[in-house]
């Protein structure tokens, strides 16, 4: 098992930003407070997926194969983001 993983980037005296180990995913992913932010890590080089902290609640409500399906659409289309996950209804 790794260990947990984490960096945090400041700006202005604040943490804007934390890179995270998901042991789910198997893969590195940032965390952020606003789109702002994402786009100021973007500028930095920062290639890794990242989701903001409302991302983060919405994507509590799926199982962890949806949530690789959502990971890879992040890994892909680099700007998409998660607006509301709704329960699928037959």
């Amino acid at each position: 098992m790794k260990s947990l993983y984490t960096e945090a980037l400041l700006k202005c005296g604040r943490k804007v930003a934390y890179k995270v180990y998901s042991e789910v995913l198997q893969a590195y992913l940032w965390v952020v407070d606003t789109e702002k932010d994402i786009h100021t890590l973007r500028s930095q080089g920062i290639a890794e997926v990242i989701y903001t902290h409302h991302e983060i609640k919405e994507l509590k409500k799926l199982s962890k194969e949806d949530l690789k399906e959502i990971h890879k659409v992040k890994e892909v289309f680099e700007n998409s983001k998660i607006e509301e996950i709704k329960e699928k209804t037959c």
